[in-house]
C-alpha cells in the first residue's frame, strides 16, 4: 500500500511477480520440493527482469520500488506458510486466524494514519476492497490445499493484465518500455518454471507406471 502511493500500478505489480520465484526457491528447503538447475536459472532470468523494471543504476532506484522487494518476499513466504497449513488446518481456520492475526497486529498504525473517509464512495469502495481480498484469499488457501505451491505460484501473474487495464483506464497511467520489457521478461520465466513442473510430473507418473 505504501509502495503504491509512489509507484505507477503496472511497475508495482511487475516487482510484485519476483514473489512467485522467491516461492520457487523456498519449496525446496520449506516444503521438501525439489527444483532443477533449469528452474534455478528461470528464476535468476526473473529477477533480472525485475531489475529492468526497477532500473537500480538508471534514474536511482526509488525507496517504493524497494518496499514493493520487500512486499513480494513476504508474500512467499505467506504462500509456503498457507501451504505448510492447509495440511493441518481447514481453510475455515487458516482464513479466520489470518485475518484476525493481521487486524491485531496493525491495529496500533491505525492511530497515526487513519483518516475519516468524508464520502460514501470512499467507503463503499473500502467495503469493496476488503470483500474482494477475503474472496481472493479464500480461493487462494483451497488452491493451496490441491495443489503444490510452485505450480499455483505462475498464475499470480495474471494480475498484470488486470492491473495495465485498470491503471489505463482509472490512472490515466501507461507502462513505459522498461516496465514491458521486465515484466514480460518475468512472466516468461515464471511460466517456464509451471512448464518445467509439468515436465517433471509427468516424467515422475512414466516412472511409477514402469
Amino acid at each position: 500500500y505504501v509502495a503504491l502511493r509512489y509507484l505507477p500500478l503496472t511497475e508495482l505489480t511487475a516487482i510484485n511477480f519476483a514473489s512467485p520465484l522467491i516461492v520457487t526457491l523456498l519449496v525446496g528447503p520449506f516444503l521438501g520440493e525439489k527444483i532443477g538447475p533449469r528452474r534455478v536459472i528461470a528464476v535468476i532470468i526473473g529477477f533480472i527482469g525485475v531489475l529492468i523494471v526497477t532500473r537500480p543504476g538508471g534514474h536511482g532506484i526509488h525507496v517504493a520500488a524497494l518496499l514493493a522487494l520487500v512486499g513480494s518476499l513476504t508474500n512467499a513466504f505467506y504462500s509456503i506458510a498457507t501451504r505448510k497449513l492447509v495440511g493441518h488446518d481447514s481453510p475455515e481456520t487458516t482464513m479466520f486466524y489470518t485475518g484476525m492475526v493481521g487486524s491485531v497486529a496493525l491495529a496500533p498504525v491505525l492511530f497515526f494514519v487513519w483518516s475519516t473517509p468524508n464520502s460514501l464512495l470512499t467507503w463503499a469502495v473500502m467495503l469493496l476492497i476488503g470483500a474482494l481480498g477475503a474472496i481472493a484469499h479464500w480461493l487462494l488457501i483451497l488452491a493451496h490445499k490441491h495443489s503444490p505451491a510452485s505450480v499455483l505460484a505462475p498464475f499470480y501473474y495474471a494480475q498484470l493484465i488486470g492491473a495495465a487495464i485498470i491503471a489505463m483506464i482509472v490512472f490515466g497511467e501507461f507502462p513505459d518500455i522498461w516496465t514491458i520489457l521486465g515484466g514480460s521478461i518475468v512472466i516468461g520465466s515464471g511460466l517456464y518454471v509451471l512448464y518445467r513442473e509439468r515436465v517433471r510430473k509427468r516424467e515422475a507418473e512414466i516412472l511409477s507406471q514402469n
